[in-house]
């Protein structure tokens, strides 16, 4: 399969919805969320998901594009493989610290929302002593 026909399938109103949405609706919470102590981690999902979004426009995209301009696939292959796959397993690890990070910020929200009803347990207290 042609490497642009490749491209012009993939690049479509779905893709970028999950592209950017993902980036902007993390925005949106960090924004909602300015007061909570759980605020950092959400802010630094979204500077996960800003800089794999950076990432993929300053060098994934250029190199696929020059990917697309290359005629033989031995001498494509030979010049592009080692970026594109340093880069792009730093979109790799980014695209996975960001849920990361919005995972636990969701663990603390739920701890803080947790009543507090775990009581000790009747009986005798440290060292025999009673409660």
């Amino acid at each position: 399969m042609d490497e642009r026909v490749f491209d012009d399938v993939i690049q479509n109103p779905v893709f970028f919805l999950s592209f950017v949405g993902a980036l902007l609706l993390t925005a949106v919470s960090a924004w909602q969320l300015r007061g909570q102590p759980y605020r950092w981690w959400v802010w630094a999902a979204l500077a996960a998901h800003t800089a794999g979004f950076l990432t993929t426009m300053a060098f994934n995209i250029p190199l696929n594009d020059g990917l697309c301009r290359m005629t033989g696939p031995g001498a494509a292959r030979e010049h592009f493989e080692h970026a594109w796959v340093a880069w792009n397993a730093v979109r790799a690890v980014l695209s996975a610290v960001a849920p990361g990070c919005l995972a636990r910020a969701l663990v603390l929200y739920g701890a803080l929302r947790r009543p507090r009803t775990w009581r000790r347990p009747p009986g005798p207290g440290p060292a025999g002593n009673p409660s």
